[in-house]
C-alpha cells in the first residue's frame, strides 16, 4: 500500500472546507438579493451567467444543450437561492397520474437498474425536462 500525502490531503480538505464556507456565504447573499423572486426571475439571472462562464449555449430560456454541465452547476445554485422554499413544497398538493406512474415504475424495475444506474437515470430525466 502507499503512503498517503497526508500535508497535501490535508490542505486539500481544508481548501475544500473554505470553499463551501465561501459558497455558502454568497449563497445567503444571493438568498437576499432575490428574496421575493419566483425560481424564473433567479434562472433569468444564473443561466446566462452560467452559459458564458462554461462555454454553454443558454438562448430564449432554454439551454442548447440540456446535458452539458453549465446546466447542471445552474440548477445546483438557483435550488440553493430558492432554499427551503423550493424544497418544502407539499408533495400532496399535485398527484403524479397513476397510470404514467406505474409504468414508469414497471419499466424502470424490469431494466434491473442499481441505485447508482436508478440516480443517474432520475438526473438525466430531470436535466433533460424544462418546464416554462
Amino acid at each position: 500500500m502507499r503512503k498517503l500525502n497526508t500535508t497535501a490531503i490535508t490542505a486539500a480538505i481544508n481548501g475544500a472546507f473554505k470553499a463551501a464556507d465561501t459558497y455558502a456565504t454568497y449563497v445567503a447573499q444571493l438568498q437576499s438579493l432575490f428574496e421575493g423572486s419566483d425560481r424564473e426571475t433567479i434562472k433569468a439571472h444564473v443561466c446566462p451567467l452560467a452559459a458564458k462562464k462554461y462555454g454553454a449555449e443558454f438562448k430564449d430560456g432554454q439551454w442548447t444543450d440540456p446535458t452539458c454541465a453549465a446546466k447542471r452547476y445552474a440548477n445546483r445554485l438557483i435550488a440553493a437561492i430558492m432554499g427551503d422554499s423550493a424544497e418544502r413544497k407539499p408533495s400532496s398538493a399535485v398527484a403524479a397520474p397513476a397510470k404514467l406512474t406505474k409504468s414508469i415504475v414497471t419499466q424502470i424495475i424490469d431494466a434491473g437498474l442499481t441505485h447508482a444506474e436508478f440516480t443517474a437515470l432520475l438526473a438525466a430525466v430531470r436535466d433533460g425536462i424544462s418546464f416554462k
